[in-house]
């Protein structure tokens, strides 16, 4: 008999099956879902969990921990830490000691209607000890029901059936190719045993998680559709992100770069719609691919041209990919990794040189790139969240994200990356680009102000451009921002506008204005209006983005480089839209930090 593993035993549940319920979640699991609610139960064997926001630092861990390379699951961490930080999951239970466990409250299943539920991970993994389990509940009177997402053989099932008196079925979608890619697998297995579950006349309702971007909508009609056929009834269950800390408790301490293999393996585990790749130091680093598209795609009655940053020295690209979190520093390499304190105090020429660093192919992220994602942002509505109010988004109630710095007097700064709710992603999900709003400014390559001249660099190493007003051409500068027709920042009756002619107001220091008021000359012509549109340097279309947002430039500077996304602190002015030209490429402090962008 093969022995599973528990790793958690709730009591007293409302929400698996009918009354009052003890639930036993057993580990291991054969479905990979990117959204898992309990990722401690995938794994079959025991895993130790390090909570960062919960530990104080005290040492005691460290005190008693016996590895060298890795965790030999000795437990004396968990058992030494005063504040819950280090928690086990896994442990093994004999059937008799689990069945007089769930017997202690037979009393409320009795009142109540409820029972025992077995769940995970995947129970029915595990058939013979599963069996004999809801055997003996079954004779003690006890009401026993199985969640499962049936993806095992039917002869499993069948070791059970007659013990069993509810299975919670799980359906996360019946599109066969929309649920490999959401879980890992095809779902032919999971709906043939349904059909066989159903004729064998057992008491199913159907459970389907109703996924932001997955299933939601059209898929969860079809669902309720093929249950209506089979008279079976269905209940969709909310979207939540509590697996999110855990997933990241469990991998903590694998990320400690001591066994790189190690390393990229857990965080392929943990980003499976994400892209892992090593850069030339050996160490992993999380990417999120973005396709190519063109302007007309994301902005109404503009040119059927392909977005600028997908096109490199006349090569057009399939897509990029971009840092899915602000970036660390590591031996003088860029590194997109979760659950760090991003790198700040660092200038633009360094921001360069460690993304560069990282091999052929790494750069620092362009103005262009970023451009893109907030494009595609307002595209698909949604401007992401993010710690623009010491620690927490303005609009949330709470601090949900781990604090990775604070000032001596207690106030919430930076928080580590990729730890806040997936509303911090740049499209509402676990698998997209996080904190992009606000926690700290993030240097763009290839844009600046010359005495107010917007000069670009087309691509990386490419010559500074100037773009022509006339044609929407590359021009060569003048050096002077005097280039004759090129686009120039101007400040206008108080708001920016890009001009074409000679700058009327140039002053060296900073200004500023609502993005949304932000304007180009009539004298520009289309072609360089969209050039304005494709960097997100001009506004398009209405959204309340664009209004909380500002414009902040120098245009008498000789030179001024660009940053973008706000800080901690800026609440709404925060935000994908916003747009600082107000430093030199010399500046560092505790809330410029970067992101590095990779491309074949």
């Amino acid at each position: 008999m093969k022995e599973p593993l528990i790793f958690d035993i709730k009591r007293a549940s409302t929400s698996d099956g009918p009354g009052l319920r003890t639930v036993v979640f057993f580990k291991g699991c054969n479905l990979d879902c990117f959204w898992c609610h309990n990722p401690e139960g995938k794994d079959a064997n025991a895993q130790t969990a390090y909570f960062a926001s919960k530990c104080i630092s005290c040492g005691a861990c460290k005190n008693v921990c016996k590895k060298t390379e890795r965790c030999v699951l000795c437990g004396e961490c968990v058992d030494s830490c005063p504040t819950g930080a280090r928690k086990m999951y896994g442990k093994a239970w004999s059937i008799d000691d689990l069945v007089d466990f769930i017997q202690r409250d037979s009393t409320y299943y009795r009142a109540t209607g409820g029972g025992v539920t077995f769940s995970g991970g995947e129970c029915m993994l595990y058939p013979e000890y599963v069996s004999e389990l809801a055997k003996r509940c079954h004779e003690a009177g006890i009401h026993v029901a199985i969640d499962t997402a049936g993806c095992v053989p039917y002869e499993s099932f069948e070791a059970v059936l007659a013990y069993v008196d509810l299975f919670l079925y799980d359906i996360k979608a019946i599109d066969p190719v929309l649920h490999k890619k959401g879980t890992g697998v095809s779902n032919e297995v999971i709906l043939r045993n349904l059909e066989y579950l159903l004729r064998a006349g057992k008491q199913i309702t159907v459970r389907t998680p109703v996924i932001p971007g997955f299933n939601e909508g059209a898929e969860c009609e079809r669902i309720k559709r093929y249950c209506d056929a089979r008279t079976l009834s269905v209940e969709f269950l909310s979207y939540h992100t509590f697996g999110e800390d855990k997933k990241n408790a469990l991998n903590a301490t694998a990320l400690d770069g001591k066994n790189k293999h190690d390393e990229t393996q857990v965080l392929k585990n943990r980003y499976p719609y994400n892209s892992v790749f090593t850069a030339s130091d050996g160490l992993a680093t999380v990417m999120v691919y973005i396709p190519k598209f063109y302007l007309d795609e994301v902005i109404r009655g503009t040119s059927h041209t392909l977005h600028p940053a997908f096109v490199v020295n006349g090569k057009e690209l399939d897509g990029i990919y971009v840092s899915k979190f602000q970036n660390v520093v590591i031996d003088g390499r860029a590194h997109s990794l979760p659950d760090r304190d991003p790198a700040v105090h660092i200038n633009y020429d360094t921001a360069e040189f460690v993304c560069k660093s990282c091999g052929e192919g790494f750069h620092l992220m362009t103005a262009a790139e970023w451009g893109a994602i907030a494009l595609l942002c307002q595209k698909n509505r949604w401007f992401p969240y993010g710690n623009n109010d010491f620690g927490k988004d303005i609009r949330e109630t709470e601090v949900t994200a781990r604090i990775s710095y604070h000032t001596g007097d207690g106030k919430v700064c930076r928080v580590a990356t990729g730890t806040g709710p997936v509303e911090w992603s740049h499209n509402r999900r676990a698998d997209g680009i996080y904190d992009l709003n606000g926690n700290v400014w993030e240097w763009n390559s290839g844009i600046r102000l010359v005495y107010g001249e917007l000069q670009i660099a087309p691509y990386q190493n490419a010559d500074w451009c100037a773009i022509d007003a006339k044609t929407g051409e590359w021009l060569s500068p003048d050096g002077n921002g005097t280039t004759k027709n090129s686009v120039k920042l101007d400040f206008v009756d108080g708001l920016w506008q890009f001009i074409s002619g000679m700058i009327t107001s140039l002053v060296d220091g900073a200004r500023f204005c609502a993005f949304a008021d932000v304007t180009a000359h009539p004298s520009l012509c289309k072609h360089a209006k969209e050039l304005l549109y494709a960097f997100g340097l001009l506004p398009n279309g209405e959204c309340e983005e664009q209004q909380m947002v500002s414009l902040y430039a120098n245009n008498g500077a000789a030179e001024r480089m660009a940053f973008r996304g706000g800080r901690w602190g800026q609440g709404r002015n925060a935000g994908v839209l916003k747009l600082c030209f107000d430093d030199p490429r010399s500046y560092t402090g505790e809330a410029v930090g970067f992101r590095s962008v990779y491309h074949l």
